[in-house]
Formats: structure tokens, sequence, C-alpha cells
């Protein structure tokens, strides 16, 4: 999604990426009840996009990543 687009989704955390010229852009959408944050993603490669984020369980916390390479890079 370019950045002069805006997606919302009631009740839900956004986290996104913008379109660039080396990036198709990613979101991540998050329930607003489940507490999260944003986590600066590693490098995973050349033409590979990457995107993370933390969520706060009972006693612990998982780091969520989403990984994407385009078929044609």
């Amino acid at each position: 999604m370019s950045k002069d687009k805006q997606f919302r989704l009631p009740e839900y955390q956004q986290y996104s990426v913008p379109k660039g010229p080396n990036s198709h852009g990613s979101m991540i959408l998050v329930r607003a009840t489940i507490p999260s944050s944003e986590v600066e993603s590693v490098h995973c490669g050349d033409g590979v996009e990457a995107q993370a984020f933390r969520i706060q369980l009972a006693n612990d916390s998982l780091v969520v990543y989403i990984i994407y390479k385009p078929v044609n890079y």
C-alpha cells in the first residue's frame, strides 16, 4: 500500500511497511485486545522483505516474523 493510501480496520493495531522502490509493501493486523509492539526486523537477504511484531502473552512474549520474497526477484 502506498504512503498516500491508508487502510484501517476497527479494533486492530496495524504495523506496515509502505510500498517502495525495492519493496512491495506489507501489513500486519493484530487484534487491539492483544498487547503488541513492532520489532525492528533483521535483513534476510537481497529481495527479501521482513517485518516483525511482538505479542505479550500472560507470562512471556512471542516475536512473529512475516517474510516474503517475490518470485520474480
